[in-house]
């Protein structure tokens, strides 16, 4: 039986800022966002939604997100 990651696009953004390994990942691959000042509102969305939503991240950097959080296990 195979663990299952602790943080994936999946993780809600609360979740990730509320860990500094994966708050550190999220802010090297997309600056800005865990200080932004309505960041607050949007702690119970996934990461996946959040990007959905933006259409701004690009697949790349989404890919190369999920996969440092799923390293951090």
């Amino acid at each position: 039986m195979t663990e299952q990651p602790r943080f994936t696009l999946d993780s809600t953004l609360g979740e990730i800022l509320d860990d500094p390994r994966a708050r550190a990942v999220l802010d090297e691959l997309v600056p800005g966002v865990s200080t932004h000042s309505l960041v607050f509102l949007a702690r119970g969305i996934t990461l996946a939604d959040g990007a959905a939503r933006l259409g701004s991240i690009e697949p790349e950097r989404l890919a190369e997100l999920d996969a440092r959080l799923r390293a951090l296990g």
